[in-house]
This record gives structure tokens, C-alpha cells and sequence, in this order.
């Protein structure tokens, strides 16, 4: 995962990929961005959707939050997760 200057976190890939499901949620569980059924891949090599750091249209704070991740690569189904800091 990788912020850009515009703050919108991606994914980005190294080959072409379906994302199945991604989904960003607060430490307390709450979901503040879900993208499903997603390329991601050439020209740019990331996703076509991004979260902006919002919830609900208003600016998120600061604050650790999780994601998880499922993708088809070929005929695998890869399931990643973690967490990315948001700063203001």
C-alpha cells in the first residue's frame, strides 16, 4: 500500500489483478471504505479505486487503521492484510 501526494491510498500491483474485495476498517470495526470487482494493473500498476481518507465524506482522523485485501492472481485467490497510519 502506498500513499501518493494526493493522499489516496491504492493498491499497487506488479502484474494485472482482480480485486476481489478490499475493505478499510477503524480500530473499533467500523467500515470506512470498501471497493469490490476492482482492476488493478496496467498502465499504472495500482488500483482503480483508492480510499481519500474520509468517512462518510468528512475527513478521517488521525489514526491507525486496518485493511484486508482478496485478489485473484491467474486462478489463486490471495488474501492480504495489515494496517496503514493516516496523518493530517
Amino acid at each position: 500500500m502506498v500513499m501518493e501526494k494526493n493522499d489516496v491510498l491504492y493498491v499497487y500491483v506488479r502484474q494485472p489483478v482482480e480485486i476481489l474485495e478490499w475493505r478499510i476498517y477503524t480500530r473499533w470495526g467500523e467500515e470506512v471504505f470498501a471497493a469490490e470487482h476492482v482492476y488493478a494493473g496496467y498502465p499504472e500498476y495500482r488500483s482503480a479505486t483508492g480510499w481519500d481518507g474520509t468517512i462518510h465524506g468528512r475527513p478521517a482522523r488521525p489514526d491507525v487503521y486496518m485493511w484486508w485485501l482478496q485478489y485473484r492472481c491467474g486462478r489463486q485467490i490471495v488474501f492480504k492484510k495489515g494496517d496503514v497510519t493516516l496523518l493530517r
